[in-house]
């Protein structure tokens, strides 16, 4: 989900700060006549934009769309340039996780009277960029901003998780008659005072309240919500199947490169790549996570950060998916470009926050 992997500050759960945001580069946007506006939602406990990431704003911007980042931290250094790319910036307080960031973007196209765009769509920076060349390069991208059925609400996945029937948020778009309504801007409104009174920890909050009734909210409107892969929430037959057919070349790729394959620990990864959606321990409602093979087979070229941040409550798949990422690329004849946020994991995943100078 998008906003597991995003960590606010406690002082600043309640939400109060979520409408004092500050937007940087606002000609950028009011110049632009573009039918699309991309809204990217950052946030990175250094303020670092990856360069996967950057790759595909610059690809947004290539296209001629409108672009807004949103942003909880992010240096003058990094403002700067993205302004100097046409790249609109806000930047908001560390609370309301993913939807903050929506409604102070919103609240702020409604004020500068920026509305108008047939399509938003929403990128969030929990993806680690693999080989996807954005906008104009990637079927995924290219179908949020043109979707199947003119879908209202159209995200990549789609989940039970928490037995609700919900788009999963980490790359998703809104139609305008549904980002633009009175009734949406309620619905953000509605979330962020929830959040200021709720005895929950503030992440279950997002999640629940968040993604789990955006979904809600939009079928409650009478509007059209699907998702591109797995739209019933689940792999069918046939991905099973797919994934047992990829397993088995893993096996032949393993045999050939070392011949270690007979060691036990790597018969256990091959098992568990060709099962891991067997419903455990609650993954198999995550298909970000529980089925990254099969979303990378796809031609989904993003990774959830999660699944590589070993954790006892989350990414238990870590382990397999750090095994096996690069041999599953090489049996898919995937590049690795020189942008790819596999060159920059360390500083991504595990570098420690910047302290500030004293001056």
């Amino acid at each position: 989900m998008s906003v597991r992997g995003h960590r606010e500050s406690k002082n600043l759960r309640r939400g109060e700060l979520a409408t004092e945001s500050k937007i940087i580069g606002l000609d950028k946007l009011a110049t632009s006549l573009s039918t699309v506006t991309v809204l990217f939602i950052h946030y990175h406990h250094r303020g670092l934009i990856s360069a996967g990431y950057l790759k595909v704003i610059s690809s947004a911007i290539e296209c001629g769309y409108r672009v807004v980042l949103v942003s909880t931290k992010l240096s003058d250094l990094w403002c700067e340039k993205l302004v100097s790319m046409s790249v609109a910036v806000i930047q908001r307080g560390n609370s309301g996780y993913d939807f903050g960031s929506l409604q102070a973007a919103r609240k702020i196209l409604m004020e500068h009277g920026l509305f108008g765009s047939k399509r938003y769509v929403v990128i969030n920076s929990s993806m680690l960029n693999i080989a996807s060349h954005g906008f104009h390069g990637d079927p995924f991208l290219d179908a949020l901003v043109d979707p199947p059925d003119e879908a209202d609400l159209v995200g990549i996945t789609s989940s039970y998780e928490d037995r609700t029937f919900h788009i999963q948020t980490f790359f998703f778009s809104m139609s305008q008659r549904m980002f633009e309504a009175k009734t949406f801007g309620r619905f953000l409104g509605d979330y962020l005072r929830g959040l200021s009174s709720t005895k929950e920890a503030s992440r279950t909050y997002a999640i629940k309240n968040g993604e789990l009734k955006l979904t809600r909210f939009a079928l409650s409107q009478g509007l059209l919500a699907r998702s591109l892969l797995f739209h019933h929430g689940l792999p069918d037959v046939a991905a099973f199947e797919e994934m047992k057919v990829l397993s088995r070349k893993m096996v032949g790729i393993l045999e050939d490169e070392d011949g270690l394959v007979c060691a036990n620990n790597i018969k256990s990864l091959i098992n568990d790549f060709s099962s891991e959606w067997i419903p455990k321990a609650g993954l198999q409602y995550n298909p970000s996570q529980a089925c990254w093979a099969l979303l990378m087979s796809r031609g989904f070229l993003f990774l959830k950060r999660e699944v590589l941040e070993l954790s006892e409550t989350r990414s238990i798949h870590a382990p397999s998916v750090c095994a096996l990422l690069m041999p599953l690329l090489s049996l898919l004849t995937i590049d690795i470009p020189e942008w790819s946020d596999l060159n920059q994991l360390p500083e991504i995943i595990y570098a420690p926050p910047l302290r500030s100078s004293k001056r």
